[in-house]
C-alpha cells in the first residue's frame, strides 16, 4: 500500500495502518458490530440519475468486506418485457438485464476518492459476482466519513428501463470502535 492508496485518516509512513489492521485481526468478535449497508435509489424513465449517502458514525471506523448490487421492482407483475426477442427471463435474469443498464459510482465524498477504479461500474458486474475483500485487508473507511453512491441510467427507452425500480449497492462489513 502506498500513501496514495492508503485510506484517508491513516498514515502509511509511521505504520499506523499496519498496526490498525493487526488490531482488527486480533480484535474479539464481540467488539465488532456487523453491518449490512444498502445504498439505493429509485430510478425509471422519469428519473435517470440519483444519489444516496451514508455517514460513518464518529465513534466507529467501517471495514467493508463485500460489495454487491441489488435490483428491486416497484411493480413486478406489470414489468414490461425487456424486448420482443427475450420472452423467458426469470427473475434473476430480469434483474441482471436491468442492472446492466445502470452505472454506479461509490466514493468517499469528503475526499472525492473513488472506490471503483476509473470511477464507475455497470451494476450487473457485482450482481452475481460480488467484490470480496480479505479479512486482513478490508476496505477501510474512517470514522465520520461520508460514502456517496451515484446511479445513472444508460438507456431510458421504456422497454429497456422498465418500471420504476430501486437500484442499490449493498456493503457488508463491520463497524469497529475507535480505541485510540
Amino acid at each position: 500500500m502506498t500513501p496514495k492508496t492508503c485510506p484517508p485518516g491513516f498514515n502509511q509512513q509511521n505504520g499506523e495502518l499496519r498496526s490498525y489492521l493487526q488490531e482488527l485481526v486480533e480484535m474479539s468478535n464481540s467488539a465488532l458490530q456487523a453491518i449490512v449497508l444498502p445504498l439505493e435509489a429509485l430510478l425509471g424513465a422519469a428519473v435517470l440519475t440519483a444519489s444516496e449517502e451514508y455517514r460513518i458514525p464518529a465513534e466507529f471506523n467501517l471495514a467493508i468486506f463485500q460489495i454487491h448490487t441489488d435490483w428491486r421492482s416497484t411493480a413486478l407483475a406489470t414489468e414490461p418485457a425487456l424486448n420482443a426477442a427475450i420472452t423467458s427471463l426469470d427473475l434473476p435474469g430480469l434483474a441482471q438485464a436491468r442492472l446492466s443498464n445502470i452505472k454506479a459510482t461509490l466514493q468517499l465524498k469528503d475526499r472525492k476518492l473513488d472506490v471503483f477504479e476509473n470511477g464507475d461500474v455497470a451494476m450487473s458486474a457485482l450482481f452475481k459476482n460480488p467484490a470480496f475483500f480479505l479479512p486482513n485487508a478490508p476496505l477501510l473507511i474512517p470514522a465520520g466519513s461520508t460514502l456517496k453512491a451515484d446511479f445513472a441510467v444508460q438507456d431510458s427507452t421504456a422497454a429497456v428501463i422498465g418500471n420504476n425500480a430501486y437500484y442499490g449497492i449493498i456493503l457488508t462489513g463491520a463497524l469497529i470502535p475507535i480505541t485510540r
